[in-house]
């Protein structure tokens, strides 16, 4: 009951902008692209790759995390208690990057917060003490909840909010077929090598490559362009 479609129902605008006064001329809401429009674009297949090479990092940690912790010598309770600090913590900046996402460019806040991500996965694998490993935990939540919002309002502003739906769900199909990968691998590459250090040393590279391609999209100027 609390939910509602549209702002301009209500005589509001979009993000809490105020209502411009009236004129003749007709606002520019930004760019309002059809889904096949929008999977023409460069934009579009960044933006999906980005999002699935960081949501793959998170889908295989939370499988593996618990017996990569517990390899390290530490029990199941001590292993849970890392995966709660960094699923707790990406739950509170959740609201944190939507707040960014507000005041600064989400391409950059995407940026940083996935790099963030691969940092703290790469601190999971390769730190040794218990309080490093809740350490790197935190700074994985970080990374993990703030880029949540950011990669999905990002496809509003750069193809309009009127086939948002649309167009959000093309884009889970690259995601869905590289979060299949992610865990598989990971299991295969522990069962032949006997750790993890590996598999998670790709998954890091593969986040350090999805934090820098998104700086190199732009918003499209007019249907089709890429």
């Amino acid at each position: 009951m609390a939910i509602r479609n549209s702002p301009e129902k209500y005589g509001l605008l979009p993000d809490g902008d105020l209502v411009a006064a009236a004129s003749d001329e007709p606002e520019d809401h930004g760019p309002e692209l059809t889904p096949g429009e929008a999977i023409r674009t460069v934009a579009f297949w960044v933006i999906s790759f980005t999002h699935a090479f960081a949501a793959v990092v998170f889908l295989t940690l939370m499988i593996h995390a618990i017996p990569m912790i517990e390899g390290k010598g530490y029990t199941v309770v001590q292993a849970s208690f890392v995966v709660t600090t960094f699923t707790v913590v990406g739950g509170i900046f959740q609201f944190v990057g939507g707040v960014i996402g507000d005041r600064v460019s989400k391409k950059w806040g995407i940026f940083c917060f996935v790099s963030l991500q691969a940092l703290g996965v790469l601190g999971m694998a390769l730190v040794d003490g218990y309080p490093a490993l809740l350490a790197a935990a935190v700074i994985f939540g970080v990374g993990f909840g703030g880029r949540v919002p950011l990669l999905i309002a990002i496809r509003g502003d750069y193809f309009g909010r009127g086939k948002f739906a649309t167009i959000f769900g093309l884009s889970t199909i690259p995601m869905g077929v590289v979060q299949v990968v992610g865990p598989i691998g990971a299991g295969f590459m522990y069962d032949r090598l006997g750790s993890y250090t590996l598999a998670f040393l790709i998954l890091f590279g593969v986040n350090m490559f999805a934090a820098t391609i998104i700086l190199l999209i732009r918003p499209p100027k007019h249907a089709g362009i890429l």
